[in-house]
């Protein structure tokens, strides 16, 4: 690997050699380090940085300041997002483009039923039995102990349910074990070990969203959701909650349900309607994802704002 201190020098090499157009950053940090001593000629790349977090740290300085004048634009993933990011960059929105993430339209694509069947066996999954998903990395703020709640509150009045949890369970940190184990111990103080059950990290991602009847969203924010997304481009009806960005990605209602940030009971209530959806819902989804949240329409974007950029910048 590149040394800490050598590489800022051997990327205005790679940069000359390469004549490179475009140098597009996706961490703050790297910005920082780099950015000042990059060529700053006529012919220089531009400078882009996508800001990918919910809450991008705030560092009010003078050095930060001088550090994003020199960007010639900043993404992010939302229209909620620039709201936070132009609060805690100190930055006014204008400055910021909406650019949102794009989901792989011909990879996350909705099952016929027989696939259906097929894939729901393979994960041995009764046919007949309504299967809910929660599918992220399983620590606090993804809200995996909501998903829970809410599902021992459904299996109250119908049995007739199964609740899966995805994600990495085994190579992960104290913490996040920590955090797994009591949500072990919750499902089985209910007594509900068969009916809430940890499936561990899927591989074949789009096809166990596919399989599912419906998916929980619970996290507590996100600067875009796209494991919610992904879901919904499969034709799986989501449950988001009210918070970050996560009503965007549903059209606030119309592509999917929303509940209120932490009520559990209203979890419950939306993940009931998820599984009574009629088929309108799940077709307007599948349009959002293909009309404006494809990965196709993210690279034509992200495209057009190369060469827009490349183009104010060779004027000046």
């Amino acid at each position: 690997g590149l040394h800490i201190f050598s590489f800022p020098f051997q990327l205005r090499c790679v940069l000359f050699k390469e004549n490179a157009d475009v140098v597009h950053f996706h961490h703050l940090r790297a910005v920082r380090r780099f950015l000042p001593i990059l060529p700053k000629t006529e012919t220089r790349p531009v400078y882009i940085y996508t800001e990918h977090s919910h809450r991008p740290v705030s560092i009010a300085s003078w050095y930060n300041s001088y550090v994003l004048s020199l960007l010639d634009d900043i993404l992010v993933v939302s229209e909620t997002q620039r709201d936070i990011t132009a609060d805690q960059l100190n930055l006014h929105k204008d400055r910021l483009k909406v650019l949102f993430n794009g989901v792989d339209s011909k990879k996350y694509v909705p099952l016929s039923k027989a696939e259906r069947d097929v894939a729901r066996a393979e994960l041995g999954v009764d046919k007949d039995v309504p299967l809910v998903v929660c599918a992220g990395r399983i620590v606090p703020p993804k809200g995996q102990d909501l998903f829970i709640e809410a599902a021992i509150r459904l299996l109250e009045n119908s049995t007739n349910l199964l609740f899966e949890i995805s994600g990495e369970i085994n190579q992960v940190s104290s913490s996040q074990q920590k955090f797994i184990s009591s949500l072990r111990n919750r499902i089985t103080k209910a007594n509900l070990q068969k009916k809430i059950q940890f499936r561990g990290f899927v591989h074949n991602i789009s096809t166990y969203f596919a399989a599912g009847d419906g998916g929980g969203g619970p996290s507590r924010g996100e600067a875009f959701g796209l494991g919610s997304a992904e879901a919904m481009a499969c034709g799986t009806p989501v449950v988001v909650a009210n918070a970050g960005a996560l009503p965007e990605v549903v059209e606030y209602g119309r592509c999917g349900f929303v509940f209120e940030k932490d009520n559990i009971e209203d979890l419950a209530q939306r993940i009931k309607q998820a599984l009574d959806v009629d088929c309108k819902m799940v077709k307007r989804g599948r349009e959002r994802i293909e009309n404006v949240l494809s990965l196709n329409v993210h690279v034509r974007s992200l495209q057009n704002i190369y060469k827009e950029a490349i183009t104010r910048v060779r004027k000046r």
